[in-house]
């Protein structure tokens, strides 16, 4: 499945662990439960920036200041793309 959604819907690593460690998507048939409507909102919500991300290493002892969320660039392919696979499954 990994290689499905790096090489064929065009995800990068990190998204393709993401997706599969956090929100289990390890077979093609999990875009049954998927609308187009989720992912163009999905696809906006990660795109626009706004608030803060807390830094990972950030402990009591050593205190990093927060990191601005610039948002992320997601390319229309890869939403075309994901629509494509819930037509599919």
């Amino acid at each position: 499945m990994k290689t499905f959604l790096m090489n064929e819907v065009g995800l990068s690593n990190d998204a393709t662990i993401q997706l599969r460690a956090i929100h289990g998507i390890d077979v093609f048939n999990a875009f049954q439960s998927f609308s187009n409507k989720g992912v163009v909102d999905t696809c906006s919500t990660a795109r626009r920036p706004g608030g803060t991300i807390s830094y990972p290493d950030s402990t009591r002892n050593t205190l990093f200041l927060n990191i601005t969320n610039t948002g992320v660039a997601i390319p229309t392919i890869v939403a075309k793309n994901l629509k494509l696979c819930i037509y599919a499954a």
